[in-house]
């Protein structure tokens, strides 16, 4: 009985000393199965994170900031090209007021055609068997549209010359004199005509000045034509 006791205290005491002494130098390398480790007890200190691969939800974070990157880029031309469209369009206002202020106020959208021509003298005579054309000017209209056409020059001629000008379908104006004020074109009168001509239609339309010598000799010189379609035919228009 008594050695019995001594072998079982003996082989108790051995087996306490084994587990004080097991260390990383006595287990085998890679003996200790992953199920014999508690669960969620390794931490950051446990594990070299340097030797650890990436993750597949790491690698899908990489394309969302690449993702984010091209998204931010884009954002970026689409707020450049805003900007240009608006100080385009700021540009485009500054040619509206701009042509504006050359047609007298008239808004550049209302006009988008405009021609003119010039004649430096012209000299109808009695014996024409015709109406004399002075000048000529032609004017594309994309549609039916109302057109303002503007004359204006200058006349001379002897002692009791007599004539006259005018838009074809349109205004007209007596020239003459019962003496000779304006015998020259140095001391030449001036004389202007206008007409809103209504429902011009499509296509090229040419509108001309004609005039005629009805007594003695008259002249005609620095004769201009300006023709400007104001809107289209449907927009009504009025004149100062």
């Amino acid at each position: 009985m008594a050695v019995a006791l001594l072998a079982l205290f003996v082989a108790l005491g051995g087996t306490g000393y084994a587990v004080t002494k097991i260390n990383g130098k006595v287990l085998k390398d890679r003996s200790v199965p992953a199920k014999k480790l508690k669960k969620d007890q390794l931490t950051g200190t446990e594990i070299n994170e340097s030797k650890l691969g990436k993750v597949p939800a790491a690698a899908q974070a990489d394309h969302a900031a690449a993702a984010d990157i091209a998204t931010n880029a884009a954002n970026a031309a689409n707020a450049s090209a805003a900007a240009n469209a608006t100080e385009a369009a700021h540009a485009a206002s500054a040619d509206t007021a701009t042509d504006a202020n050359r047609l007298g106020g008239v808004p550049s959208l209302v006009v988008n055609a405009a021609n003119s021509a010039s004649v430096a003298s012209c000299d109808p005579d009695i014996n024409d068997l015709f109406i004399h054309t002075c000048a000529t000017v032609n004017l594309a209209l994309q549609a039916k549209s109302h057109v303002l056409v503007i004359a204006s020059g200058n006349w001379y001629g002897s002692t009791g010359a007599r004539g006259s000008c005018a838009l074809v379908g349109g205004q007209s104006v007596d020239l003459g004199q019962n003496g000779a004020p304006h015998n020259s074109a140095a001391n030449a009168a001036s004389f202007s005509l206008t007409q809103l001509f209504l429902n011009e239609p499509s296509g090229s339309n040419s509108f001309q000045v004609d005039c005629t010598e009805d007594v003695a000799d008259l002249k005609i010189t620095n004769l201009k034509i300006v023709a400007v379609r104001l809107a289209a035919s449907s927009l009504p228009v009025v004149l100062p």
